[in-house]
């Protein structure tokens, strides 16, 4: 069972999924949810609604909310060189971009990058956070025409690129997005349990 809750977590927090984005986690949610439940549905806003329903009328009702969306990145612009501008979604700090690996997800399929800043110029500027507008995203490409002959464009989603891993004696787990997919998994594997038992109480997750 730990191996298995494990797997999911991984899976769950390498997918893609930054708000107004969550289209790749959100049908992972709804494949795992599909077989345990009455229900399953994504509304126009993405969210992923599953009922279960309880054996007795008029019983109570409860609802298990977690949000599946992550922090990330959007791209706003290239320029001449093929470097990728960018706004925050999210909580992004300055700190957190420095030398970066990221996914840019594209409608041909994830490209790779790193966040960089513009090298400073004086030992005053070394010494402040630069301004997040002072970062951008190299894929390698040489110019703005190889960057989207990759497929990306104004507005395609990014993500940081910090997979699953397993720390220490193994009791420790990192990765991106633990805020909220840890939430996800526990309400996955409840609804998973609740599929088994007679329940007198409606539970909406």
């Amino acid at each position: 069972m730990e191996n298995e809750i494990k797997s999911l977590l991984k899976r769950l927090t390498e997918a893609s999924g930054v708000s107004g984005y969550e289209m790749d986690v959100g049908k992972l949610i709804y494949d795992e949810l599909e077989r345990h439940v009455d229900s399953v549905e994504t509304d126009n806003f993405g969210n992923v609604i599953a009922l279960k329903k309880a054996s007795v009328k008029d019983g109570p009702k409860v609802m298990l909310a977690g949000h599946m969306d992550e922090v990330g990145l959007v791209i706003k612009h290239i320029d001449e060189k093929g470097f990728l501008h960018f706004e925050r979604i999210g909580g992004v700090s300055s700190r957190s971009l420095f030398s970066q690996p990221v996914i840019v997800h594209c409608k041909k399929g994830p490209v790779s990058g790193l966040a960089c800043c513009k090298p400073f110029e004086t030992m005053e500027e070394a010494n402040k956070m630069p301004d997040p507008k002072a970062f951008f995203i190299d894929v390698g490409a040489k110019n703005r025409k190889e960057a989207e002959k990759l497929g990306i464009h104004i507005g395609d989603p990014v993500t940081f690129e910090r997979p699953f891993k397993t720390l220490g004696s193994g009791n420790i787990l990192a990765s991106k997005a633990f805020d909220d997919r840890v939430g996800v998994c526990v309400i996955i594997e409840t609804m998973k349990k609740l599929a088994k038992e007679k329940l007198e109480a409606t539970f909406t997750a």
